[in-house]
């Protein structure tokens, strides 16, 4: 599954913007969960006890980017593109991933050990997922793509 996270730079309110959030940052807190088998049960909320919850993330890259103008939006939209392909995702493991590193970037947190964090139980548990409305299935592909990832 190949999922694109669109977080705007700037949001209607000031309490919708992001303050101080790299998109440099977000991608090197992402580069070390990449072609790693983790153990994502933190962020697996609704799973039923004693499912699988590993996954591993084939691509995971964060970039800022430029939407372009639409209606409300004359001069376009500066938002971070976050990009996720893995093998498999959890119920609502993308948002909680993104809101989590979002949070820790703009913590300015960018040398925290990103595998380690995703190996501890409950280290994920304080951030809420991020909206669900930013979120979009870009495409599905099967076993043998993902296998040339």
């Amino acid at each position: 599954r190949r999922y694109v996270y669109l977080l705007p730079l700037r949001g209607a309110s000031e309490e919708d913007t992001l303050m101080d959030v790299d998109a440099a940052v977000v991608n090197s807190l992402l580069q070390p969960l990449v072609g790693k088998r983790l153990d994502y049960t933190a962020m697996a909320r609704d799973t039923a006890p004693g499912k699988a919850c590993t996954c591993t993330l084939l691509v995971a890259t964060a970039t800022a980017v430029k939407l372009p103008p639409g209606p409300g939006s004359p001069s376009g939209v500066d938002v971070i593109c976050i990009e996720l392909i893995a093998d498999r995702f959890l119920r609502r493991m993308v948002r909680i991933l993104v809101s989590t590193l979002v949070q820790l970037a703009a913590n300015h947190q960018e040398t925290l050990r990103t595998t380690e964090l995703g190996n501890m139980p409950g280290a994920w548990s304080p951030y809420e997922p991020a909206p669900a409305d930013l979120l979009h299935l870009v495409n599905l592909c099967d076993r043998s793509l993902t296998a040339q990832l």
